[in-house]
């Protein structure tokens, strides 16, 4: 059992005891038949209007009930019938609460609502001297369940009686809450054309693999790359699965092949490059660092040792012989030199022209012993992979001067920091150590060696009940979809904090690419960043299309190099719509522009926006606006003066591509919009 689960186990077995082991009476009579639960320890309050709304803890719920003398039990089905709507947040006045990263202290006020005390004394005069005793601890991912409100500065500013008094029981206080989220739901965006603009790469909108049904132009970069790769022999194109399925040496990969040409030397990969250029993309392919290779398609190869020519067979990088285009399948070598040379021979076009080839380092390497533990048992160490790197990347450059070098493809967090616990970690950050080391071969040899810093990412986020934002439900709670929504704010968002470990090893919010684009610039200036695995969940979901929309707005306006999305499940048609919220929104080819124009918006927890302009200098301008709550919300769009209109194609659930929706006019220099709840929404202005 590890930690999280031993965590989950033990909140839900002391909410179960307080369940059943606390007697008393009950403080409200009007908590009659509104208290319910099943056949798990959760408790809900049923409102008016027949959704329920969970108790995020018991102490949430003890600041409304003295006991669970009134709590009915019902069954499952019975639940199921009444729509999942929220979560019961502290009764105003009560209590006191804090984030357990953060020292600041709130008040709650009416709906949910938190209003930072700014000091102790103000503290003590409104809720006595044991004030300190009235504050909870509230984990970072309850926290998106409450609204903000104004900061308490003086006695004056909050009076604790009218706060008990505006919210008597829960159907108040969400009440209250509503009237408050409407109140606040007018969100203004400000576009600035007239400021500097970005160029956005054309490899953010990169997918791993290919949904069939999904039209060319749409992914405009395609990675051959994965766990598959790391022992793929290009000479007979088969690859070995590793423990993700048996250690198996197959042909895979060639699945989607000519099955005639499938054992034709890099028949895989010339298959993929052509797939990728019929529809408009640039590719990545993967250049194995192994020491060993697989040797034939027989199947698994669980038990056989490394040193086993029989069933693996040596990788080189490099080749004293000649280069040939028909490699020597009998030496029981293979050379990547070899490989390297057959691409650009075969591709004189390869860095030139339309649809470039790129060249990763394999893939993953600090999980190397985890998912090929047969050809490389033990921990990858920093020097191992730093010379592997050099010695394979030296290699393409010299073969390929002006190839675009990725690299090395490091897996998560954990191996950002330590490459999975390296043995000759001694403390220090990996990248920090990476990068420095690239800067010192270029130092010494004058031959930039990586262009690309390569990450992947899926991230840690979860919810209150531990549900985490890559789960591919199509059906997600409530707060897992907050929990979603909200989680690509990470990738750049200082004052965001997420509920996870990353966020407490972190000690705060995440803010990933600032972070990353330091530690470049401090070690290793000019190199560029990509993501060539990532996903937020939800591909059968529309906060998983939320989430992706968000995620490529973000990729553009912050300079990624190239990401590439790993599917988690089969169902990916909101993640796919949200590909086409970029690139043929219209059904019709039409695509938001290669440059990023500035744009903000007032409320980033609610709403995202980001701006499109051409290269061309045409003067066409596209915006792409997101709502992340579950209500409509009225937004005001400043700085658009000099267009006339703007056509809008919306994503929605029940509707996985665009569609036409309306044209709004402009009036002067802004226009109003109405944005749906949970909704994706590309303005084509004229």
């Amino acid at each position: 059992m590890n930690r999280t689960t031993r965590k989950i186990f033990c909140l839900v077995w002391l909410w179960s005891f307080a369940f059943w082991y606390l007697p008393g009476p009950v403080s409200q009579a009007s908590a009659a038949d509104r208290l319910v639960t099943g056949s798990l320890s959760a408790v809900y309050y049923l409102d008016e209007a027949g959704n329920r709304h969970v108790f995020m803890n018991e102490k949430v719920y003890y600041s409304w009930y003295a006991d669970f003398s009134q709590v009915r039990r019902i069954s499952d089905a019975a639940l199921a019938g009444y729509p999942l709507a929220g979560v019961v947040t502290y009764r105003p006045g009560v209590k006191l609460v804090k984030i357990q990263s953060d020292p600041k202290v709130y008040a709650v006020a009416a709906g949910g609502e938190l209003r930072w005390v700014k000091t102790e004394a103000l503290a003590r005069e409104l809720y006595g001297a044991d004030w300190n005793a009235l504050i909870d601890d509230v984990e970072p991912g309850f926290f998106a369940s409450f609204l903000r409100g104004p900061d308490i500065e003086a006695t004056g500013d909050y009076d604790r009686a009218a706060v008990l008094a505006a919210a008597p029981d829960i159907q108040a206080n969400i009440q209250a809450r509503a009237d408050k989220r409407a109140a606040a739901s007018a969100v203004t965006f400000n576009l600035n054309l007239s400021a500097n603009r970005t160029a956005i790469s054309p490899y953010i909108y990169g997918t791993n693999i290919w949904p069939s049904n999904v039209e060319n132009d749409v992914y405009s970069f395609y990675r051959l790359g994965g766990n598959r790769y790391s022992a793929y022999n290009w000479e007979i194109n088969a690859s070995n699965a590793g423990t993700d399925w048996n250690n198996s040496s197959d042909r895979w990969l060639s699945y989607d092949d000519n099955q005639a040409l499938e054992t034709l030397p890099g028949e895989h990969m010339k298959e993929g490059i052509a797939r990728a250029r019929a529809r408009g993309a640039a590719t990545l392919i993967t250049v194995p660092m192994l020491d060993y290779v697989v040797a034939d398609a027989n199947g698994s190869v669980s038990g056989s040792a490394i040193s086993d020519p029989s069933r693996w067979v040596a990788n080189n990088t490099n080749k004293t012989g000649a280069l040939l285009m028909s490699p020597d399948l009998t030496d029981g070598v293979v050379y990547q030199e070899e490989f390297v040379n057959f691409m650009q021979q075969t591709y004189p076009d390869a860095q030139t022209g339309n649809y470039p080839i790129f060249y990763s380092l394999d893939n993953e390497p600090a999980l190397w012993p985890d998912t090929h533990p047969l050809a490389h048992p033990g921990k990858t160490d920093y020097a191992e992979l730093l010379a592997k790197t050099t010695q394979t990347a030296g290699m393409i450059k010299e073969l390929a001067p002006a190839a675009t070098v990725f690299g090395p493809a490091l897996y998560g967090y954990y191996s950002y920091l330590t490459l999975q616990d390296a043995p000759d970690a001694n403390g220090r950050d990996f990248i920090d150590f990476y990068l420095q080391g690239l800067q010192q071969y270029e130092n010494t040899q004058r031959t930039r060696l990586v262009d690309v810093l390569d990450l992947h990412w899926y991230p840690e986020a979860h919810d209150a009940n531990y549900a985490r934002v890559t789960d591919t439900s199509p059906s997600p709670s409530s707060s897992l979809i907050e929990a979603r929504v909200q989680a690509p704010r990470s990738l750049w968002d200082p004052t965001y904090q997420e509920n996870s470990w990353i966020a407490n090893v972190v000690g705060g919010p995440i803010a990933l690419l600032p972070k990353l684009r330091a530690q470049i610039n401090a070690n290793y200036p000019g190199t560029k960043l990509a993501m060539s695995e990532y996903n937020y969940g939800g591909g059968g979901h529309i906060s998983g299309g939320l989430a992706q929309a968000d995620v490529l707005g973000i990729f553009g306006r912050e300079g990624l190099y190239a990401a590439t999305l790993w599917p988690l499940s089969e169902n990916t048609v909101y993640q796919d719509g949200a590909f086409r919220m970029f690139h043929n929104f219209d059904g019709q080819g039409a695509r938001v522009g290669d440059y990023s124009v500035p744009a903000n918006t007032t409320d980033i927890q609610t709403t995202s926006v980001y701006a499109f302009g051409n290269s061309s200098g045409s003067g066409a301008l596209q915006v792409i606006a997101i709502n992340k709550t579950d209500q409509a919300l009225s937004v005001e769009m400043k700085g658009v003066s000099g267009f006339l209109r703007a056509r809008a194609y919306r994503l929605q659930q029940g509707a996985g591509s665009p569609r036409y929706t309306e044209t709004v006019s402009v009036s002067g220099s802004s226009v109003t919009v109405v944005l749906p709840a949970y909704s994706v929404t590309t303005y084509q202005f004229e």
